[in-house]
């Protein structure tokens, strides 16, 4: 080789981006280029002279013996990624070239090192792994939530599922309808330390808390802590003893709350920490809890929507449950009237007193069917009333006059025991018409043949 190729090969090695070092075959640093002086921090007066194992880490001392042993075989290692150590006792990853140096009979003489620094790399490995993992979290707790129509059993998935992929402890908090908020579902990775967070919460948990998911939940606006010191909770504790010891017993070294949102509806708050990990979150981790949260709120969205479905279902039964009770009874009483008419002749004076009874009934079975058709009664279960004076004693005489043919069929005796003044009260003359409909008409069914029924007033 010329002096020329010499002078060009000696400014390649000083301009390369990688670190080029050559040691002997004891592992004696020869040569140590610029890019090494940046990437190791030892300038080459520093590095020269001096052992290759002051850059190797202590726990991988023993990938140097390995190296330098194919090395005297004559052989090369090609893209070794390893760990190297820098002056400054960080640690740098690197993809690692070794290649023989032979003198000019062919023998082995040394070692010539070729490092790349591979750090932007590894955060782009390490950063795919991550978006990977909550993909698949995200994924599961979806799949998870879909299948739950259970309110509190959604909360306590959303905790679970947190718990330890995202978070060593979570909480998920609950606006009720009437904006009150209940703490339902709490997981830590620790169970015996459930028990200690729900007692931390339930005694300092405040709206005038800046962390609290009270104050989160009531601004909207998330909670982001990296790191929890001591001063923290000394300041938050406002000098209570008793509440520092609590929150230090419970280590938590990073924080999250965030508002579970949709549709500009605010369900709750997801609060997440982190202990036994040693996690501190970042602003990704943030937008994540942000993301976690918006699928929670959509799954409580869901369940509390199952639950009112099963409400109304559940009133709708009842209703068709009382109005086919309703509907029979003026209609019993309209077709025993008829009957009667039919089997024999009436007297003049009796057929205009059942001409009524028939008409009272037909018009009490119209009002059944109006009140049938106002939907919104169905949905709300709740029925309109109109009160006024009422004469209990004419109510009476007129459920005995509806009654009267089912009685008589069962040659039943209705006595009437009435005060001699009996006051007016005040009420829906409708439902309380109903009301002793439905007594009356149980008393018939239920009386044996040929008893008596008595009614009290």
């Amino acid at each position: 080789m010329t002096d020329s190729d010499l002078q060009r090969l000696a400014a390649i090695v000083a301009s390369s981006d990688d670190a080029i070092i050559s040691k002997d075959l004891d592992g004696i640093i020869t040569s140590w280029n610029r890019a090494a002086e940046r990437m190791f921090g030892f300038a080459a007066d520093e590095a020269v002279g001096q052992s290759i194992r002051m850059i190797i880490p202590s726990d991988r001392q023993s990938e140097e013996e390995l190296v330098l042993s194919r090395i005297r075989a004559g052989h090369s290692i090609d893209h070794f990624e390893t760990v190297r150590q820098r002056k400054d006792g960080s640690l740098l990853p690197i993809s690692l070239t070794v290649s023989p140096i032979r003198d000019s009979s062919g023998q082995v003489i040394g070692a010539s090192k070729i490092a790349r620094e591979i750090s932007d790399r590894k955060r782009a490995e390490a950063l795919s792994e991550v978006t990977r993992r909550r993909a698949m979290f995200l994924a599961q707790l979806t799949a998870a939530l879909t299948r739950i129509r259970d309110l509190p059993q959604t909360l306590k998935t959303i905790a679970n599922f947190a718990v330890p992929h995202i978070a060593d402890w979570c909480g998920v908090d609950l606006v009720r309808e009437d904006g009150t908020i209940v703490p339902l579902a709490m997981a830590h990775v620790d169970p015996q330390k459930v028990s200690l967070a729900e007692t931390i919460r339930q005694r300092y948990d405040s709206p005038e808390s800046p962390y609290s998911p009270l104050t989160v939940i009531t601004t909207g606006v998330p909670v982001h802590i990296p790191v929890i010191t001591d001063e923290m909770i000394a300041a938050a504790a406002q000098g209570d003893a008793e509440r520092i010891r609590l929150v230090r017993e419970l280590g938590l070294v990073s924080y999250i709350c965030v508002p579970m949102i949709t549709h500009d509806r605010t369900f709750g708050a997801l609060t997440l920490g982190t202990a036994e990990s040693g996690h501190r979150y970042d602003e990704d981790d943030l937008r994540f809890a942000e993301d976690v949260a918006t699928r929670a709120a959509l799954a409580i969205e869901n369940a509390q929507a199952y639950e009112e479905l099963g409400t109304a279902n559940r009133l709708k039964d009842e209703f068709l449950a009382t109005l086919s009770h309703e509907l029979r009874t003026p209609l019993n009483a309209i077709l025993g009237w008829v009957s009667m008419l039919r089997r024999a002749p009436i007297a003049k004076d009796r057929l205009s007193n059942i001409l009524e009874v028939i008409e009272r009934n037909a018009k009490a079975q119209a009002d059944l069917i109006s009140e049938v058709l106002d939907v919104s009664r169905i949905i709300t279960g709740r029925l309109r009333l109109n009160p006024e004076s009422v004469l209990v004693p004419e109510l009476v005489q007129c459920a005995i006059d509806t009654i009267k043919p089912a009685a008589d069929a069962k040659a039943l005796t209705v006595v009437v025991h009435a005060a001699d003044a009996v006051r007016p009260i005040h009420g829906d003359r409708e439902r309380l018409q109903q009301v002793l409909w439905n007594l009356l008409s149980n008393a018939v069914k239920f009386t044996p043949a040929g008893g008596r029924i008595d009614i009290q007033i």
